[in-house]
């Protein structure tokens, strides 16, 4: 688990369970959730993507400036394994609102990252084409920025999924 962003990687076949922690209104919250790394034999380079899922499915930025994540993961078709494709080449990320909020789409900048510019609602949609046939696979989430301020406390922390099946590709 990379303790900044929280991308697991699948290191070797077997299950573990990942525990975020953070500081909340009244005291520490935490989340938790089981990986399961299943053998190699998913991912783009073992298939192509039948369906895109985005974690969440909708989010809420209560201020101007604020960032939230977005994930995207991959249905492999021939083994039905979930892949995380969110950081990889060849996943585009665009918004259908930018004045509401951007996101980001390239490796040095972080793919899935939105960031609120206004008060508003807009739609975030998530791209992948299969190299084999150039079909793509495409899902949307949502994304409402607020104007409230943007130091509001934790009251709960959730992770997403709260279980996923990953290759160690």
């Amino acid at each position: 688990v990379n303790p900044t962003t929280g991308l697991v990687t699948g290191q070797s076949a077997g299950t573990a369970t990942i525990t975020a922690t953070a500081a909340g209104f009244a005291g520490t919250v935490s989340a938790s959730s089981v990986i399961t790394v299943t053998a190699a034999g998913g991912g783009s380079a073992g298939g192509d993507i039948i369906s895109l899922t985005i974690l969440p499915a909708d989010q809420s930025l209560s201020a101007t400036g604020q960032t939230g994540q977005f994930i995207a993961l991959g249905t492999v078709k021939a083994s039905g394994v979930q892949v995380d494709l969110t950081n990889l080449q060849g996943l585009v990320w665009t918004s259908t609102i930018p004045t509401v909020a951007t996101v980001t789409t390239g490796l040095l900048t972080g793919n899935g990252v939105a960031m609120g510019k206004n008060p508003g609602t807009t739609t975030i949609t998530a791209e992948w084409t299969n190299t084999s046939d150039g079909s793509v696979v495409a899902n949307t989430a949502g994304v409402t920025v607020t104007a409230a301020a943007a130091s509001e406390p934790l009251l709960s922390l959730v992770i997403l999924p709260s279980s996923i099946t990953i290759s160690d590709l």
